[in-house]
C-alpha cells in the first residue's frame, strides 16, 4: 500500500477531527475519523515494523461481561468486575506473554493522542488514558506469539459520552475483535450502529453471546444470525457462554463452555490476517462525503466571497468611469497634462514673482478664509476629484462587502453562518485599516500615473512644433508671464490645480490649445489618457485591493472552523485514489 498516500490521508483525517472537535461533534463523523486515523496509523506502522504484536479488542456494551471474559480467557483475577454500569471507563491492556518494551513502544505510536498510565491512575477526570499490565504466562490459552488483550469502556451508557470515543481508536488496533453481548443487548441500537461502523474495515470479530441459558440459546443464536443478514453483514462465529451463579463462578474456568470458547478464540485468531493491511478504502470512501461535506461548504463560502469581491471591484471600476472619465466636465487629468506643456515651453522671461500670483489667485479664499475665521487649506491631492470619486468608490465597495458578509452571516444556511459571521467581524475590525490601505493604493495610482501625464505633454509640445504659428503665438508675453508665474507657485505649493484653472493665462492657453486641428489633436490626447487612467486605476488600485480582499477569509478568526484549502482536499482526494481496494 502506497505509505505516502497513507500519510497525505492520515494528515488529512486529523485535521478533519480537529475541525468536527471544534464543532463538539460527537456523531458519526468523529467516530468514523477516529477509526479511520487508527487503521491509518497501524497500517503505515506495520509497513515499518514487525514487531507489532497481536491485537484482540474486547468490546460491549454496559453489563454483558466484558471484564468477566477477560479474566475467562486469561484464565486469572486481571480486569476488574463490577456490577456497576460503566465500571471500566478506562481501556486496559493485559500483555502475553510479558510487557515487552517493543509492545509498549508500538502501542505508544498507535495511540499517540493518549497517554500510558498506571491502573491506579486511571481517574475519572482524565479519559485519555489507557493501562499495560503484564498478564504473566500465557497460561490457559497456550499463545507464543506476543499479544495484547484489551478490555474496553462501554459505548451506550449515558456516562460513556465522555469516553465512548476511545473505542474506535482501539477497535481499529484489532487483529481479532470480540463482541460481547447478552439477550438483553444484543439488538441494542448502540451495537449496531457500532457494527456498522466497523463492518467496511473487514476487521475479525467473533461474538460471544453472554448470559445464555440453555433453552433459549438456540433461538437467540438463530436471531442474532438473522439480525446479521438483515443488517447485509457476514454472519461471525458466536459462541455462547452460559449464566453461572455466584456460587459456581469458581468451576466456571475449566467448564465445557469456556474450553469452546477458549478454542474458539484461538480458532479466531489463527484465521485473523494480522499481517494484510486493512481495508482503508471501503471504510474511506464510505465516510468521506459526510467527512468532507462541511469543507466543501466552507470553500463554497470562500468563492461566494471571491465572486462578491469580483463583482463590487467591477461597480467601483464602473463608478469610477462613469463619475469621472465620462463626466462631461473631466478635465482635470488633461490640465495636468497642459500644466507640463507649459514647462517644456521654456519661453525667457519668467519674472512675474510667486508671491504675487499667490496673493491675486487666492485672494477671495482669504477674504472667505477671514469671514469664516478659518484659514482653508489649498490642498492639491485630496482636493483631487479624482481622489474623490475613488474614495467614494472604496467607500461604497468596503460598505457592500460588509452589508454582503453580515447578511450571510444572519440569513443563510445554519452551517454556514459562522463562516459568513466570522468574516464580517474581520471586515468590521480592519475597516479602518482597509481604508487607509486604499488611500495609500490610491496615492499609489496617482504617482504611477505621472509618466502617461509627462508623455501626453510631450506628444502635446511635439505637436505643436509641427505647428509653428500657433506655438510662437503661444509664447506671448502675457500669457507666457502669467503662465510661468502660475506653474512656478503650483510646483512650489504656493497654489492648487483648482487655482490654475481660473487664472487668465490658463484659460487662453487652453483656448488657443483647443482651437483648429490642434484641437482635434487634444481630443485624441484626452481619449489615450482616459484609457491609460482606467488601466492604471485597475492595475495599481483595483487589482491589489482585490488581494487585500481576497485574503480576509484567511486572516479571519478560525475558531470553529476547519480551515481546509480547497488544494489540500484535492491532494487527499488523490491520495484516496492511489490506496487499494
Amino acid at each position: 500500500m502506497n505509505s505516502i498516500a497513507m500519510e497525505t490521508l492520515l494528515t488529512f483525517i486529523v485535521h478533519l477531527q480537529a475541525g468536527f472537535r471544534e464543532q463538539k461533534g460527537q456523531g458519526l463523523e468523529r467516530q468514523s475519523l477516529l477509526l479511520a486515523e487508527g487503521l491509518l496509523r497501524k497500517g503505515l506502522l506495520r509497513g515499518e515494523t514487525d514487531e507489532t504484536p497481536l491485537q484482540v479488542v474486547i468490546i460491549g456494551p454496559t453489563q454483558v461481561g466484558k471484564s468477566t471474559l477477560v479474566n475467562l480467557l486469561l484464565d486469572g483475577d486481571y480486569a476488574g468486575v463490577s456490577a456497576l454500569a460503566g465500571y471500566t471507563r478506562h481501556a486496559q491492556g493485559f500483555c502475553l506473554p510479558s510487557l515487552a518494551e517493543a509492545m509498549a513502544r508500538t502501542t505508544a505510536k498507535l495511540l499517540p493522542h493518549m497517554e500510558r498510565a498506571a491502573p491506579e491512575r486511571l481517574t475519572p477526570d482524565r479519559f485519555d488514558r489507557y493501562s499495560l499490565t503484564e498478564a504473566g504466562a500465557a497460561g490457559a490459552l497456550g499463545i507464543e506469539q506476543p499479544l495484547i488483550l484489551w478490555d474496553t469502556p462501554d459505548f451506550d451508557s449515558v456516562s460513556s459520552r465522555d469516553y465512548r470515543f476511545t473505542v474506535p481508536l482501539f477497535c481499529a488496533l484489532a487483529d481479532l475483535l470480540v463482541l460481547v453481548v447478552s439477550k438483553e443487548k444484543y439488538a441494542d441500537r448502540t451495537v449496531w450502529e457500532l457494527l456498522r461502523l466497523l463492518s467496511p474495515a473487514g476487521i475479525q470479530l467473533l461474538v460471544v453471546l453472554n448470559k445464555i441459558d440453555e433453552e433459549s440459546r438456540p433461538h437467540l443464536v438463530a436471531a442474532l444470525q438473522l439480525k446479521f443478514e438483515q443488517e447485509g453483514m457476514a454472519c461471525p462465529v458466536i459462541q455462547p457462554i452460559p449464566y453461572v451463579t455466584e456460587a459456581d463462578w469458581g468451576s466456571m474456568g475449566a467448564s465445557e463452555a469456556v474450553v469452546q470458547l477458549r478454542s474458539g478464540f484461538l480458532g479466531e485468531l489463527t484465521r485473523s490476517p494480522s499481517n494484510s493491511p486493512p481495508l482503508l478504502k471501503p471504510l474511506l470512501d464510505l465516510h468521506w462525503p459526510l467527512w468532507t461535506a462541511p469543507v466543501r461548504r466552507e470553500q463554497e463560502s470562500a468563492c461566494h466571497w471571491e465572486d462578491a469581491v469580483e463583482k463590487m471591484l467591477a461597480a467601483a471600476g464602473e463608478y469610477f468611469e462613469r463619475s469621472y472619465l465620462r463626466n462631461p466636465d473631466y478635465r482635470e487629468t488633461l490640465d495636468r497634462a497642459v500644466v507640463q506643456l507649459l514647462g517644456l515651453l521654456e519661453v525667457p522671461g519668467l519674472a512675474v514673482p510667486m508671491a504675487r500670483a499667490r496673493h491675486l489667485l487666492t485672494w477671495p479664499a482669504r477674504r472667505l478664509g477671514r469671514w469664516l475665521r478659518t484659514v482653508p487649506r489649498d490642498d492639491t491631492e485630496e482636493s483631487s476629484s479624482e481622489v474623490l470619486v475613488l474614495g467614494e468608490a472604496i467607500d461604497q465597495l468596503l460598505l457592500r462587502l460588509q452589508r454582503i458578509a453580515g447578511e450571510r452571516a444572519g440569513e443563510g444556511a445554519p452551517e454556514d453562518r459562522l463562516w459568513w459571521h466570522h468574516l464580517w467581524r474581520h471586515l468590521h475590525d480592519r475597516e479602518a485599516v482597509l481604508r487607509a490601505a486604499g488611500a495609500e493604493l490610491i496615492a499609489g495610482h496617482r504617482a504611477a500615473f505621472l509618466p502617461e501625464i509627462e508623455a501626453a505633454a510631450r506628444s502635446l509640445y511635439r505637436h505643436l512644433e509641427d505647428h509653428p504659428a500657433l506655438l510662437n503665438s503661444l509664447r506671448v508675453a502675457r500669457v507666457t508671464a502669467d503662465a510661468a508665474a502660475v506653474i512656478l507657485a503650483l510646483k512650489t505649493g504656493g497654489i492648487g490645480l483648482n487655482d490654475l484653472l481660473l487664472t487668465p493665462a490658463m484659460l487662453s492657453f487652453t483656448a488657443m490649445l483647443t482651437e483648429g486641428a490642434v484641437g482635434q489633436y487634444m481630443h485624441g490626447v484626452e481619449r489615450e489618457l482616459k484609457r491609460a487612467q482606467a488601466a492604471s486605476v485597475k492595475t495599481h488600485l483595483l487589482q491589489p485591493l482585490a488581494q487585500l480582499l481576497a485574503d480576509a477569509p484567511r486572516e479571519m478568526p478560525r475558531a470553529g472552523l476547519f480551515s481546509i484549502t480547497s488544494e489540500e482536499l484535492a491532494r487527499a482526494e488523490s491520495a484516496l485514489e492511489e490506496l487499494s481496494p
